[in-house]
C-alpha cells in the first residue's frame, strides 16, 4: 500500500507519519491563502473590468484563458518527480514568489484590462497551481489514511479561504476598491509562503531520509499506461472512476460557469455596485464553508449518495431562483439573490466533501493514485476555462437567464452518474482503518 510505503516506524515498532501536526496547519493555511486569491480572481477581478467597459464575452475570455494556466502544473509535478521529492522546496518557492508578485502588481494597478494586469494574473494563477500541487503531493506521503478526514482538512482549507475571502470582498472592495482585496492577499500570501517553505523543506527532508519510504522510486510513464476499455468498465474500481470523472464534469459545467458571470449579472442587469456585489461574495463563500462542514459531518449519518443527490437539487433550486432575479422587485432582489446564492454556494459544498471522499478512496485502490488525482485536476481546470468562455458567448447570445438554466440542467444530469457508482461503507471502511498504528508527532 503507497500509505504504507510513504511512512517512518518509531523505537516501538509503530508507524509513524512524516508530517508533524505544525505541517498539517501549514498546509492547511497554504491551501487557505491560495482560496483566498481565487476569490478576487473569481469575482473582483471581473467586476472591475466590466466596471471599466469591457464587453462580458471578453472578460470571460479572459478569465478563461488565463485560467488554463494551471495547466502548467502537470509540467512542474513531472519536474519534481523526474529530478527526486528534494526539488518540492524551490518548485514551492517559485511558486509562493509568483503568487505574491502577481497580487501585489494587481493591489497597485488601476484593473483596466492593461497587459500590465494580464501579466500579473497570469502569475499569480501559475503561483495559485504550483503550491496546491506541491501541497497535495506531500499530503499523499502521509500515513493518514481516513479519506473522509483527508477529504474535510484539504476542503475546510480551501473553503475557509473562500468564506474569508468573501468576508473580505464585502468589507472593503465596496469602500476600497480591489487594490485593498489584493493588497490583504498580498501579506496574508507573503506570510503563508516563508511558513511553507519550511515547513516542505523540513517535511521532504524527512521523507528523502526515512529508510523505509520508497526503497524504489516508482516512475510513471504514459506509455506503460495500457488502458483497456472492456477492462475499465467490468472493474468495479475503474466503472467507478469513470462515473465519479463524469459526475464532476457535468459537476463543474454546472457549477464553475457562474464564477464568471455572476458578477456581471449583478452590474449589468441589477445595475449593483461594488458594495452589493462584494456582499454577494461573502454570502457564497461562507455558505460553501458551511456546506463542507455539513456535509462531512453527514457522511457520519448517510451515504455519500444521499448526501450528493440532495444537495445538487438544492444547488439546482438556487441557480433556478438566481436566472429569475431580474423579474423581483429592486427594492428586495439583493436580499433574494443573497438567498439564492447561499442556496447555490451550500449545495455546492456539501457535494463536495463525500465526492472528493470518494475519489481520493478510489484512487488509492488502483496502482497509479497521483496519476488519476493530477487528471482529474487537469479536468477540473478545463472545465472551468470553458465553461467561463462558452458562459460569456452564451450570454452574449442568449442572455444571462439561458445560462443559468443551462447550468442546473447539467447539476441535475451530474446526479445520474454517481448514483450509478458502487455501494460505499465508508464508516464500516474507517473502523478497519483506524485500528491501525498511525502516530502524529507534535
Amino acid at each position: 500500500m503507497i500509505m504504507e510505503q510513504n511512512s517512518t516506524v518509531n523505537g516501538s515498532g509503530q508507524r509513524k507519519s512524516v508530517l508533524t501536526r505544525f505541517n498539517m496547519i501549514t498546509m492547511f493555511f497554504i491551501h487557505f491563502g491560495v482560496s483566498m486569491y481565487i476569490v478576487a480572481f473569481g469575482s473582483v477581478v471581473n467586476s472591475e473590468l466590466k466596471f471599466a467597459g469591457l464587453a462580458t464575452s471578453v472578460i470571460t475570455f479572459i478569465i478563461g484563458f488565463i485560467t488554463l494556466i494551471e495547466l502548467s502544473r502537470v509540467a512542474f509535478a513531472a519536474f519534481v518527480d523526474r529530478k527526486g521529492i528534494q526539488m518540492a522546496t524551490p518548485v514551492f518557492l517559485f511558486g509562493a514568489l509568483s503568487l505574491v508578485l502577481g497580487n501585489a502588481i494587481l493591489s497597485l494597478s488601476p484593473m483596466q484590462g492593461a497587459m500590465l494586469d494580464l501579466v500579473a494574473l497570469s502569475l499569480a494563477t501559475l503561483g495559485a497551481s504550483i503550491l496546491p500541487t506541491v501541497i497535495d503531493g506531500i499530503f499523499a506521503k502521509s500515513s493518514l489514511r481516513e479519506d473522509r478526514k483527508l477529504a474535510m482538512s484539504l476542503q475546510t482549507g480551501r473553503l475557509l479561504g473562500f468564506a474569508i475571502g468573501g468576508i473580505s470582498v464585502a468589507i472593503f472592495y465596496g469602500t476600497f476598491g480591489h487594490q485593498a482585496i489584493f493588497g490583504i492577499n498580498t501579506f496574508m500570501l507573503i506570510l503563508v509562503g516563508m511558513t511553507g517553505v519550511i515547513s516542505i523543506y523540513k517535511v521532504t527532508t524527512a521523507i528523502s531520509q526515512s529508510t523505509v519510504l520508497m526503497s524504489k522510486r516508482p516512475t510513471f510513464s504514459l506509455t506503460r499506461l495500457r488502458l483497456d476499455p472492456r477492462r475499465w468498465m467490468t472493474t468495479t474500481v475503474h466503472r467507478d472512476l469513470a462515473l465519479i470523472f463524469a459526475f464532476l464534469t457535468l459537476f463543474g459545467l454546472g457549477f464553475f460557469a457562474q464564477d464568471s458571470i455572476l458578477e456581471l449579472f449583478g452590474i449589468e442587469v441589477l445595475e449593483f455596485d461594488r458594495s452589493k456585489i462584494g456582499r454577494l461574495t461573502g454570502v457564497w463563500g461562507v455558505a460553501t464553508l458551511l456546506g463542507v462542514l455539513v456535509g462531512g459531518y453527514l457522511m457520519t449519518r448517510f451515504s455519500d449518495k444521499t448526501i450528493v443527490v440532495s444537495n445538487l437539487v438544492m444547488a439546482t433550486i438556487g441557480l433556478i431562483g438566481i436566472s429569475l432575479a431580474g423579474l423581483i422587485n429592486p427594492d428586495s432582489v439583493l436580499n433574494y439573490l443573497m438567498f439564492m446564492v447561499f442556496l447555490l454556494g451550500f449545495g455546492g459544498g456539501a457535494v463536495s466533501t463525500p465526492s472528493i471522499a470518494r475519489l481520493i478512496n478510489l484512487s488509492k485502490k488502483t496502482t497509479i493514485p497521483l496519476t488519476i488525482m493530477g487528471i482529474v485536476g487537469i479536468a477540473s481546470t478545463l472545465t472551468r476555462s470553458f465553461s467561463a468562455i462558452i458562459a460569456g458567448i452564451l450570454v452574449e447570445m442568449q442572455g444571462f437567464q439561458f445560462v443559468f438554466m443551462l447550468e442546473a440542467s447539467f447539476l441535475i444530469l451530474a446526479a445520474l452518474p454517481y448514483i450509478h457508482t458502487s455501494r460505499w461503507d465508508h464508516q464500516a471502511e474507517e473502523a478497519r482503518t483506524s485500528k491501525d498504528n498511525v502516530v502524529l508527532s507534535s
